[in-house]
């Protein structure tokens, strides 16, 4: 993956039929954020050749991501909610470093970083709820947030946060009068209907539609 700030030209030779898709982020933004978190750009701007160095998972998660929101077909998209998907996945990128061990958070700093964000998910109503969200209500940056979910839950927050919306998701169809499953889906950043519907299922061993034909019967 090749980065470049903006106003600066470069030159590019590809092989036949290879596509490239181009992705704008705020520099102002993304500095902020990567500052937040610890995350230094000196040895990419000083780069000849700008490149981040990604594994196979990393572009796997990335290009499932972009594909999704692309497919998408709605016109009332929550681009908060993408948006923060997107630069979330960057930010991994950027972080070329690990959580030293020996600075590492206490098992009770890591529960009660956990329990705030329960606490907040239980009290926020159906409202979406970003990465960067969690971060300001557990007062804590992405590295921390991610360190303590996946040795509290076992689970990283990008996992909690989406099993959450599914359950949002469920809630609706179960709960509100009138509603679609397009329509519930929607509301919590799930466009691609097929995706979001293979999601449900793996989580809660039935379709959407199942959930629904419950509730109207």
């Amino acid at each position: 993956m090749l980065w470049r700030l903006g106003h600066h030209s470069f030159e590019l030779m590809t092989p036949a039929n290879c596509h490239i898709l181009s992705i704008l982020i705020r520099r102002d933004e993304l500095f902020a954020l990567a500052d937040r978190e610890g995350i230094s750009f000196e040895h990419l701007i000083d780069s000849a050749t700008p490149c981040l160095k990604s594994n196979t998972k990393q572009v796997d998660t990335i290009s499932l991501l972009v594909k999704q929101i692309l497919a998408s077909s709605s016109d009332a998209m929550d681009t908060d909610i993408h948006k923060d998907m997107l630069l979330q996945e960057f930010l991994s990128l950027l972080d070329s470093g690990t959580l030293n061990s020996a600075k590492a958070p206490s098992y009770l700093h890591r529960r009660a970083v956990v329990d705030r964000v329960w606490d907040y998910l239980k009290t926020s109503g159906d409202s979406p709820v970003t990465i960067a969200a969690l971060c300001d209500i557990a007062c804590v940056s992405r590295r921390t947030l991610q360190y303590s979910f996946e040795s509290i839950l076992g689970i990283s927050p990008v996992q909690f946060l989406r099993a959450a919306r599914l359950n949002r998701v469920r809630r609706q169809l179960l709960t509100c009068s009138g509603v679609s499953i397009a329509d519930a889906a929607a509301s919590q950043g799930f466009y691609h209907l097929s995706q979001f519907a293979l999601d449900y299922k793996r989580l809660f061993c039935e379709r959407p539609s199942d959930t629904l034909k419950r509730r109207l019967h």
